[in-house]
């Protein structure tokens, strides 16, 4: 099973990270020179004010988020998978841990 699982997450790494890693490697080699982090704030600007992100930030920020709860999700259903169907002992007892949370949503969000 730990054959099968490195399989998974190779098949997730080709699929999600190193397309989203390619395309931020090109947003990065058009990005202007002189700006840090491509924010556009003036330096005088009061730090209660709006502060505006570029594009390629925004979907940065979000690709991070998207990628770490599609992670989540896979690693619960994967727990789940081998406490019912292959009566896993360990994924079983991890089941039937103290819960901190009421359920996925208030996990991941």
């Amino acid at each position: 099973l730990g054959a099968v699982g490195a399989l998974l997450a190779t098949a997730f790494n080709i699929c999600v990270h190193k397309p989203c890693t390619a395309l931020l490697r090109r947003w990065r080699s058009t990005e202007q020179v002189g700006t840090q982090g491509g924010a556009y704030a003036a330096p005088t600007q009061p730090t209660h004010e709006k502060i505006h992100m570029d594009f390629r930030t925004q979907v940065t920020a979000y690709t991070a988020f998207a990628y770490l709860f599609v992670a989540g999700l896979i690693r619960d259903y994967a727990i789940i998978f081998r406490a019912l169907v292959l009566q896993d002992e360990v994924a079983k007892k991890f089941l039937a841990r103290e819960k901190w949370t009421t359920g996925w949503v208030q996990w991941y969000l």
